[in-house]
Formats: structure tokens, C-alpha cells, sequence
């Protein structure tokens, strides 16, 4: 009896021994909080810069992004960097992880940058390349 209830033991501690080794590599390679796309469009004279995406973890359905751009900006000025702060709505919301948008636009000079850096609020930050498009 004792015999198998140590071998039980050894045996728990090797599948236990795998899971956290599971679990410590997963997190090393963790995807992204946020997948997105960062565009400027270009009409005659003038060019907007867009940047949308999705941030999968969002806390609730009553949560929402605010956008705006950091200040100062980093030492590369063809790098956009932006904050990206959780905000919420009133009222009580169900505690569900949830995709969230985020949005954000406005007039850019002409070939004014190259590249958005977002900082999200899990300290994560998402660097994407801005795509050129024209009308």
C-alpha cells in the first residue's frame, strides 16, 4: 500500500513538474494583447493617419479606450507613440473578458511618420508599420 501511494506521489509530481514547465514556456512566447493595423491616407494635399485594432482582454462590456498621443513623443520623431487608457462606463457590467476596440485618428503632415508605438495599460506595448495608401 505504501508502495503506491508513493508512486502515486512521484507520479503526480512529474505531471505537475511538466505543467509548470508548460506554463513558464507559453508565457515566455505570449502573443500580443493587441492586434491592429496603422494607415495613412493621402487626398490631394492633405493625409490623414489611422490606427484601429482589438485589445482581447478587456476587463467587461463596460469598458471603452481612450487614445491620445504621449507626450513627450520618443526620441525617433517617425515614431507615433500612444497611450491607450481603460476607461469605464457607468453602471454595473459583467466582470467578462472582453475584445475591445481601439481607435485612433487625425491630419498628418506629409511622410510625417513611419511607425505607431501603443502603450497599453498592462505594460505591453505593440509596434506596427504604417501602411501608405492613396486616392
Amino acid at each position: 500500500m505504501k508502495a503506491i501511494v508513493i508512486g502515486a506521489l512521484s507520479m503526480l509530481a512529474f505531471v505537475l513538474s511538466l505543467a509548470v514547465t508548460h506554463c513558464v514556456a507559453a508565457d515566455d512566447a505570449a502573443p500580443p494583447a493587441m492586434k491592429g493595423k496603422a494607415w495613412v491616407f493621402t487626398r490631394g494635399e492633405s493625409q490623414v493617419i489611422r490606427v484601429e485594432g482589438i485589445y482581447k482582454d478587456g476587463p467587461s462590456p463596460g469598458h471603452f479606450f481612450q487614445v491620445a498621443r504621449a507626450t513627450p513623443q520618443g526620441a525617433n520623431p517617425k515614431i507615433l507613440i500612444l497611450n491607450a487608457r481603460l476607461r469605464q462606463l457607468p453602471g454595473i457590467w459583467p466582470q467578462v473578458i472582453t475584445p475591445l476596440p481601439i481607435y485612433f485618428s487625425r491630419v498628418a503632415e506629409a511622410d510625417e511618420f513611419s511607425q505607431v508605438t501603443i502603450r497599453l495599460p498592462n505594460n505591453q506595448t505593440v509596434t506596427m508599420d504604417i501602411i501608405k495608401v492613396e486616392d
